[in-house]
Parts: C-alpha cells; structure tokens; sequence
C-alpha cells in the first residue's frame, strides 16, 4: 500500500525522487530507483545508464537491471561494463550480450577481446567472454577464433606462455555452427601443439 502511494505521488512529480538519487544512504537510492523503473518514463534510459556508473555495486547491478528492461539498444553499454569490479555486473552484461545471434555483439566482443591481456588472475573472465562470443557470434568472428587458435607466432605455435585464449576460442567455437566450426575443432584436436590438443579434449568433455 505504501508503494502504491509512493508510486502514485512520484507520477505527478517525480523530481524529489530524482533528487534522493544522489542520497549517501544506499537503501533510499535502491529504493528510488525501484518506483522509477515503474513510471515508465522516457528519461529513465538515461537516469539508469548514469547510476551504473555509481561507487556501490548494488545500485550498479540495480540500475543495470533497470536499464535492460527499457526500450532500446543496450549493447554498447554492456561492452562497457563487462571489466566492471562487480561479478554481478559482469554476468548482467555478458548476458545481455549473449542472448541472440548479433552481429554487432559479435563485432564488440571480437574488438574487445583481441585486446584483452591474458593475465591468469582475468582466465574466468577471459572465458565467460569467449563462451558469450560463441552465443552472439556467426561466421564474422570465425577467422580471430581460428587466428587466435592457431597463431603464426612460433612461441605460440610450441605451445609456450599463456594459452587463455586458445582455450576460449574453443569455447566459443563449441557454441557455433558445427558446419562452420566443426573442421576448425577438428583440426585442434588433431594439433601438434601439446597444449591446444589438451585444451580441445578438456573443452569438448564439457570442461571450464
């Protein structure tokens, strides 16, 4: 009932709402962003996009929430947030990302992973944006998984340094069209590099 009132007061006028979003107090900030996700007002897109940039993870996943149940094109903006601190974040953006063949997802994610260093600390991350690459992607991101899985330099090619990536473009590549990924899988199991033939035996068993 209180909501009701709080609801109903806001769609008259809801600058004082608006104001209580810079509040120090967490829970009134959630709070005000819940009742103006229920206005359905044309502003909203942007309130949310600003408060996914706020200093408590909370009302970061919150807003993103928000946001992605709004009308409109959100994909730029998950892009931008997949490196935010916050598992919750991240998850909410790799699954926006994820959900449909797109291609300008696939186009996003292939930039954003050619130029991700593949520190072991980042492998989870590293792979969750691989395994989302292979869910958005089609054919345009074939030819950086088959580079990235077969590199032409010759201390990648033995098999020597960090294989993150290797192992994520076979994720991705298990989530393509078999036609089209199906020889490239192949050829990695077959690989005379220890590490990618490895790699492919684990990714194929269902392995992380």
């Amino acid at each position: 009932l209180i909501m009701d009132i709080v609801v109903h007061l806001a769609r008259r006028n809801s600058n004082p709402l608006k104001k209580l979003l810079t509040n120090s107090n967490e829970a009134i900030v959630a709070l005000s962003l819940k009742v103006l996700s229920m206005l359905n007002q044309p502003e909203n897109g942007e309130i949310f996009l600003n408060m996914t940039r706020h200093d408590s993870e909370n009302i970061r996943k919150q807003a993103l929430t928000h946001l992605l149940a709004c009308e409109g094109n959100h994909l730029d903006v998950c892009i931008s947030l997949i490196d935010d601190s916050s598992d919750a974040v991240r998850w909410l953006a790799l699954k926006h990302l994820g959900q449909t063949r797109n291609s300008r997802a696939e186009k996003l994610l292939t930039t954003y992973l050619e130029n991700k260093d593949a520190r072991e600390e980042n492998r989870s991350h590293i792979l969750d944006c691989y395994r989302t690459l292979g869910q958005c992607g089609n054919d345009e991101c074939l030819g950086f998984l088959e580079k990235t899985l077969f590199p032409r330099n010759w201390v990648r090619k033995l098999g020597i340094g960090n294989t993150i990536h290797q192992e994520g473009a076979l994720h991705a590549l298990t989530a393509l069209n078999p036609e089209k990924s199906g020889p490239m899988l192949s050829k990695a199991s077959r690989s005379l590099v220890p590490s990618v033939r490895t790699a492919c035996k684990k990714v194929l068993a269902g392995g992380k």
